[in-house]
């Protein structure tokens, strides 16, 4: 089911009406590990096993903290709406986590973090995941839980992709060793579409 849900959200442009025009020109860094699966257990990508931190089992994301960027952002959980789109929180300092995906700390799987990098009709300042073309590896991203447990991620790899061309098993693939990823748009603003044409994608695994 989780793969049939990938292709219905890489319909999705997460379109933001931009008022930052700004261009994406970072090269692509770093290496993005192989999609290698991971052991296969009854209770999916999420299950209770080892995790990349202190905390005992996987968890539902509350809070995401990059201390580079010095971004502290509150996490919800989004899914796909009836009508084939992947739902991104309006608010540009909120943070959207695919329920349908792996959880934090998941010992499988992608955990997908989805968020707005401006938005016009929330005023100039920039959104959450506007320092996300800045990011390197070695940077370090941290998932924090309502009751204050932790899965502490550091980035290996980031690329701008054009929105048509995003690669499905990279981005949401749940078939994997455990790795976080981090997307927003990027690239040239497109004024006859009202939007960006790409995507930044930054891709961690766990410490």
């Amino acid at each position: 089911m989780a793969g049939a849900v990938v292709l219905i959200a890489l319909g999705f442009a997460f379109v933001v009406t931009g008022i930052r025009l700004w261009r994406s020109t970072a090269p692509d860094i770093g290496t993005i590990p192989p999609a290698a699966a991971a052991p296969s257990s009854p209770a999916g990508p999420a299950a209770a096993a080892p995790a990349p931190s202190h905390t005992a089992a996987p968890f539902t994301p509350t809070r995401l903290r990059v201390p580079r960027l010095g971004v502290d952002a509150p996490v919800v959980p989004v899914t796909v709406q009836p009508d084939g789109l992947l739902a991104v929180p309006g608010d540009v300092d909120t943070i959207g986590w695919w329920s349908a995906g792996a959880a934090a700390a998941a010992s499988s799987g992608t955990v997908d973090l989805v968020g707005h990098v401006d938005s016009a009709r929330q005023g100039p300042g920039p959104g959450a995941f506007f320092g996300l073309r800045t990011l390197q590896p070695g940077d370090r991203v941290i998932l924090s839980s309502a009751d204050d447990r932790t899965a502490a991620y550091t980035v290996v790899a980031r690329r701008r992709y054009p929105k048509s061309a995003l690669p499905s098993g990279e981005v949401f693939g749940q078939h994997t060793t455990p790795r976080l990823v981090l997307v927003t748009c990027g690239g040239p603003f497109e004024p006859s579409i009202g939007h960006y044409r790409d995507n930044i994608i930054v891709t961690a695994t766990p410490l």
